[in-house]
């Protein structure tokens, strides 16, 4: 995950981080704000993470506060993200309150003076408060008389009292002591928690609207406009003729009800947590966004009329229609991560693009259209089902999957992932890298739908075999030690089902309710070839086989199998057997007899194992975990493996390390025994990585340096014990917000997109008299989008790297501290000398963000939101493409089949074959009129011409074109042809176009040697 960056100062850090429970704030039994007016506030923002204290632990609730750091608090209270075009005369864009103060502006409640001054330092007064906050919220006071109650009333201004008397009418402000308002009073940190809850706690009160009864809400004609959420919480009600700017959330209360939207437009989230199998019905209705969850059971969610809905996030099961639309009705369908395993979604309508996330699912299209349907990659093992009415234009399998019924599917590209996927008939077309690993069952689809499902061994439509124990029987099956995993064994009779008749082979361990723990698949030509080996080799073909299942984070497959995630402490109740053979005959065994257990947890863990310091280590820049094993009770020579991860609130894993071989273990232990002489204590050190990475002592997975809520020790022993506890006390949290004033240690320069390289290049220049070299830590440049979300980070954080930029500096700019960072599309993280860069997948950038770290821990960041020149949209003509693209020869080839030949190079270290997207070569006459052209613009046709130019050059890029008389236009494996008369030609064009829509066009109008002259007719 990436966090969001955000931009802070010294001053603002006791109003807007969360409170270390270890700080020294927490420590003191007796802290300043104990007895104060606002002493219960203050205590429950600090236990909800709003509020933080001092270094030296306080929290100086009488302090007053800025009008920046006030409208900071607001805006991160109220989560304003969005940003207006500012140019107040005394807030320069350097400052750290710039971004702060543009999204108050864009939020309408901050204006500035008629002379166009912000006056962010300065204190905010009690009445200027109340003016912002009543802005936010659009409140009017509706009492008169309001205000009289306050002896200073005559000193609240003029352009305030409204705003004032709003606040106190709706108790979001009280008076002071003696019966004053104090308007221009400067506000204490403590006022400004007090009134921003306050203000929180209104305007949940008014936006809020809740129908927990049967009926017609809504006006019969017009529209009522309803400024905040809606929910709805009972079944039978009907909502009408509404314009709801917030949420909208039809709720559990629902339960298996309907509930209608007639003419309704939700500018929120609309959330389907109830509804049964009759329906949430949409009807002449408008919404950007639907998330349906349900917890148990299938809503039917139908859209009707003049429906709209943009986007449909489905995270549970759900039968989704469109029924009599006029309109757009659901255009795109995301099936979440987040769908359990086993989840039904049934399709009906016409949708544009239907992405499917989620892992072992059943999607079923019964009658319709889909124009794109896409498995991630992450989407492994699920069933697509295209009923005879259904038509899916372009299916693209980037994961296996199985793809069932009678429906067309005019398209199916198979990526690298999808590899052994099965199709029960032939779509009309199939390419992609791995379009010959597929299996199809049937060529053709039968007139009518339908198949049967019978005993023994007959049948292309297949069926379940009734007597499956004579073709395969079950075998060992438990936990095996020396491999740390359940082993299921089985034997098939190769004598009734032979190797040359199996499909594929399923394994899975299932629990004690029948619910599915992990899965172990061979359906892929090549899978089934390497376990016949095995068998061949290690039983002389007796057809005994077995599948392990260890420990796995996430799905994997090696040559034999494709497998799940499994968490090993998972104990099976049984492990079942399915083999499919090439008749489409189904034989499933099962195995309840675990003849050995796997591994347990302990039940009193802290006996063992002691949670020590747990923090951030700030001489290392990392997150240090400690902790202790009793050797008495867990001595060295009983460890099997240590485990250290970190976690944040919700349990989710940042980052792991991990010692599980022999000889990480017995540096480990050696580090013990010279530092305190084998007491059993250790720590893992957690740096931010851009990749997994393996040392001497832990192998380690990337790390973003999100802040950690918990550190997690696991240790397993070899009697298959699993130690765990777990640190929720984070000693002291990373310096998020050290910045220095930056007083032009940094300059922003261009922020451009750069056509030659296809890249954006970030530029800036360091004032090296105030920031030396050798004074710097770290250089680090961002990328992020409109949201403030990182999409791409260039780092150097090495004296190796920075000596490198350093190098540079001094060759190309005599030391001037002028430097760049390119961003070009990376598929992954990569390194070089210079820079550490995560993957870029390159969504254009709307900032750039510079961020130079001192060895003080003094941080310098300068923005830049000004991309120019932008991306192009169209092709763009490179102007050099000679360096890119070299013509060669160009001439008449002779012989049985007469043709013109275009040679030429290309240079595969500036345009690899990887970013090329199609070539084009072209003869032209001496008029420029093209005579015939030839196209290679498919992955399978560009792949064709790569090969051949491995195995002729060995890649040096040398390619050329025949051009032979054609009647007709043709296409071949690398080239689409036009018709062409043989005229002879004066030129030839070859156009190379990238996949960053960059062209290159070279020409040679050199023909050597030409054609012969045609012979003049022999006189009778």
């Amino acid at each position: 995950m990436s966090p969001k960056f955000r931009q802070v100062s010294i001053g603002l850090l006791g109003l807007t981080l969360a409170l270390s429970p270890a700080s020294a704030f927490a420590d003191q039994s007796n802290p300043d704000f104990k007895g104060h007016w606002a002493e219960k506030q203050i205590q429950e923002w600090i236990a909800a993470g709003n509020l933080k204290g001092f270094d030296d632990g306080t929290i100086r609730p009488n302090q007053v506060i800025s009008r920046a750091e006030f409208i900071a608090m607001v805006n991160r209270l109220f989560e304003l993200q969005e940003k207006a075009t500012i140019n107040f005369k005394d807030l320069p864009a350097t400052n750290w309150a710039y971004g702060e103060i543009a999204k108050a502006v864009k939020a309408g409640y901050v204006v500035g003076s008629n002379d166009n001054l912000i006056r962010a330092n300065d204190s905010v007064t009690r009445q200027e408060s109340a003016v912002m906050i009543a802005r936010l919220l659009g409140l009017k006071s509706t009492e008169e008389n309001t205000l009289q109650s306050f002896k200073d009333e005559e000193e609240i201004a003029a352009w305030s009292k409204e705003s004032v008397a709003a606040l106190v009418q709706y108790e979001i402000a009280n008076g002071l002591p003696g019966a004053l308002f104090g308007p221009k009073k400067p506000l204490t940190r403590a006022e400004a928690v007090v009134m921003i809850q306050a203000a929180l706690n209104a305007k949940t009160a008014l936006d809020s609207v809740t129908y927990d009864k049967a009926g017609t809400y809504g006006p019969e004609s017009g529209t009522e406009n309803v400024k905040g959420n809606v929910t709805v919480s009972a079944p039978g009600v009907t909502l009408q003729n509404m314009e709801i700017d917030g949420d909208l959330i039809l709720a559990e209360g629902v339960g298996d009800g309907d509930v209608t939207l007639q003419n309704v437009t939700v500018k929120g989230t609309t959330y389907i947590k109830g509804g049964g199998a009759n329906s949430i019905h949409l009807v002449d209705s408008v919404l950007v966004e639907v998330i349906v969850n349900k917890k148990d059971g299938t809503v039917r969610v139908v859209a009707k009329g003049s429906t709209q809905v943009e986007s449909v996030i489905l995270q549970s099961s759900v039968k989704l229609e469109e029924s009599g639309v006029t309109g757009e009705g659901f255009t795109d369908v995301e099936l979440s991560k987040q769908l359990p395993a086993d989840s039904k979604v049934e399709i009906i309508g016409t949708f544009d693009d239907v992405d499917i996330q989620a892992t072992q699912i059943h999607v079923k299209l019964s009658k319709g259209s889909i124009e794109k349907l896409i498995a991630a990659q992450t989407a492994l093992n699920n069933t697509i089902e295209v009923d005879r009415e259904a038509l899916i234009n372009q299916l693209v399998l980037e994961s296996i999957a199985k793809i069932l019924g009678t429906g067309q599917i005019k398209k199916a590209t198979i990526s690298e992932g999808a590899e052994g996927s099965s199709f029960e008939y032939a779509p009309a077309s199939v390419d992609g890298p791995k379009k010959d690993n597929i299996t199809i069952i049937n060529k053709f689809p039968p007139f009518t739908g339908g198949g049967s499902i019978g005993g023994g061994n007959g049948g292309n439509n297949g069926g379940i075999v009734t007597n499956p124990e004579q073709y395969v029987q079950t075998q060992d099956f438990g936990y095996a030690d020396d491999q740390e995993g359940y082993n299921v064994g089985f034997k098939i009779a190769l004598s009734k089902l032979s190797w040359d008749n199996i499909k594929s082979i399923e394994v899975s361990l299932q629990d004690a309710q029948g619910r599915q723990l992990a899965k172990r698949t061979a359906a892929t030509q090549a899978r089934l070839d390497k376990l016949k080996a095995d068998d061949a080799l290690y039983g002389g073909l007796d057809g005994q086989l077995s599948a392990l299942f260890k420990q796995r984070d996430a799905a994997d497959e090696n040559e034999y199998w494709v497998s799940t995630a499994y968490d090993l402490l998972s104990v099976p109740a049984k492990a079942v057997i399915t083999i499919t053979d090439k008749s489409n005959m189904v034989y499933t065994v099962s195995n309840s007899n675990l003849t050995a257990t796997g591994p347990v947890n302990v039940a009193n863990p802290e006996q063992y194992v002691e949670t020590q310091d747990f923090g951030y280590w700030a001489e290392e820049n990392a997150y240090n975990v400690g902790f202790k094993m009793d050797q008495s009770k867990l001595p060295w020579d009983n460890v099997a493996s240590i485990e250290v991860s970190l976690q944040d609130a919700q349990g989710r894993e940042l980052a792991k390390r991990t010692a599980a071989t022999e000889a990480q273990l017995n540096k480990l232990k050696t580090d013990d025994e010279a530092i305190d002489g084998l007491d059993g204590q250790l720590s893992a050190a957690f740096i931010e990585r851009y990749a997994g990475a393996e040392n001497d002592y832990w192998a380690s997975t990337a790390y973003d340096f999100t802040t950690p809520a918990k550190a997690v020790i696991t240790i397993k022993d070899d009697n298959k014990n699993v130690y765990t506890v777990t640190n929720s006390t984070l000693d002291s949290e990373a310096p998020e917000a050290e910045e220095a004033t930056n007083l032009g240690h940094v300059q922003t320069q261009d922020f451009a997109y750069w056509t030659e390289q296809a890249a954006y290049n970030v530029g800036f220049k360091i004032d090296l008299d105030q920031l030396p070299w050798n004074e710097i830590k770290s250089i680090e440049v961002s990328l992020l989008d409109e949201n403030e979300n990182v999409l791409a980070k260039r780092l150097a954080a090495t004296p190796a790297r920075l000596n490198q930029l350093k190098a540079d500096d001094l060759t190309y700019g005599g030391l001037d501290g002028q430097l760049s960072a390119a961003f070009i599309q990376r598929d992954a993280a990569a390194s070089n000398d210079y820079w550490e860069s995560t993957a870029y997948n390159f969504t254009e950038p709307a900032m750039a963000v510079i961020k130079i770290t001192d060895k003080d821990n003094n941080f310098y960041t300068v923005f830049n939101d000004t991309l120019n020149p932008k991306a192009p949209t169209g092709p763009v003509n490179v102007t050099n493409p000679e360096e890119y693209v070299q013509p060669q020869d160009f001439g008449y080839m002779g012989g049985e089949v007469p043709a013109y030949n275009v040679g030429f190079k290309i240079d595969l270290t500036k345009l690899s074959w990887n970013n090329i997207a199609s070539i084009e070569v072209s003869l032209l006459d001496e008029d420029e009129n093209v005579l015939a052209k030839r196209l290679a613009a498919t992955e399978t046709q560009l792949a064709k011409l790569k090969a051949d130019d491995v195995t002729y050059g060995g890649l040096d890029g040398q390619l050329s074109a025949a051009f032979i008389q054609r009647d007709a236009a043709a296409s071949n494996e690398y080239w689409d042809s036009t018709d062409y008369n043989f005229t002879e030609p004066a030129k030839a064009v070859i156009k190379i176009t990238d996949k960053f829509n960059r062209v290159f066009t070279v020409s040679n109008s050199n023909l050597t040697p030409v054609a012969p002259p045609v012979a003049p007719p022999v006189a009778p």
